[in-house]
């Protein structure tokens, strides 16, 4: 962990720096050991406006799997992202429309801050947030179930008036 503080030191994200450097006393309770990591980093700025977040909400912010760009870029909105965080995973929500990579609906600097093919950080402007429900944007599959619906109701209408009628 002191490899990624140093380098998010270096880069202008010095909240997270700190944080990392003194939670390396608890490495073990922030990160587990893992083969690769993926950090998305927020902003200083965040820090200054939201304070010090708990160790479940920066937790949030680690996957102990590898993710390069052209990984999360190919990734279909909804994906699902392993973090520490227990039984929180963190949602692709890139927008086909937009190609703008977001992940829990904030968008992701597409520079890594640093990749060294097993450690990435992904710089973000703000916190993600472990409550974060995906809503797929509409496409064909809700216009059938909208159109399946308006018909059903369309059939029973007609029905109950065929009825009265006779």
């Amino acid at each position: 962990m002191l490899e990624a503080s140093e380098i998010l030191w270096k880069s202008g994200f010095i909240s997270m720096a700190l944080t990392l450097e003194f939670g390396s006393q608890m490495t073990q309770t922030i990160i587990p050991p893992s083969p690769s990591l993926t950090i998305f980093s927020p902003s200083d700025h965040t820090f200054a406006l939201s304070g010090q977040p708990s160790l479940s909400l920066l937790q949030f912010h680690f996957s102990p799997q590898y993710f390069p760009l052209q990984t999360l870029k190919s990734l279909p909105s909804g994906t699902h992202i392993p973090t520490f965080f227990s039984n929180h995973p963190l949602i692709v929500t890139t927008s086909p429309s937009t190609y703008k990579i977001s992940i829990n609906g904030v968008k992701i600097n597409e520079t890594p801050i640093y990749d060294n093919g097993s450690l990435l950080i992904f710089g973000i402007d703000k916190f993600l947030d472990p409550s974060f429900r995906f809503v797929p944007e509409p496409g064909i599959g809700c216009v059938m179930l909208v159109n399946l619906e308006v018909l059903m109701l369309f059939l029973l209408l007609s029905s109950f008036w065929f009825n009265v009628i006779q």
